[in-house]
């Protein structure tokens, strides 16, 4: 076999497995597309979530704040009116 039938022989071997590993490659490109596109989704999704819990948390703490206020503010008016000598049912 002479040098350039050998160089030929060595670029169809080569030639057939970059064929092959494009073949094996062609599907593993579509499914990180897939699996990229579920990422964003699942990112979109929780972005969403995170946002809506934010909310929720200082719906909460806003809350929280105006029962201790008004907590504060019965007993500060239950402790004038017993001091007064009216009885703390009356302002319930």
């Amino acid at each position: 076999m002479d040098k350039n039938s050998a160089l030929e022989a060595s670029i169809a071997k080569r030639s057939n497995e970059i064929a092959q590993l494009r073949a094996e490659q062609r599907p593993l490109t579509l499914e990180i597309e897939k699996l990229e596109a579920t990422l964003q989704a699942l990112k979109v999704k929780d972005k969403a979530i995170t946002r809506e819990l934010r909310e929720f948390e200082i719906d909460r703490f806003m809350w929280n704040y105006e029962l201790n206020h008004n907590l504060k503010d019965k007993k500060k008016a239950t402790e004038a009116s017993t001091s007064k000598g009216l009885p703390a049912d009356i302002l319930s």
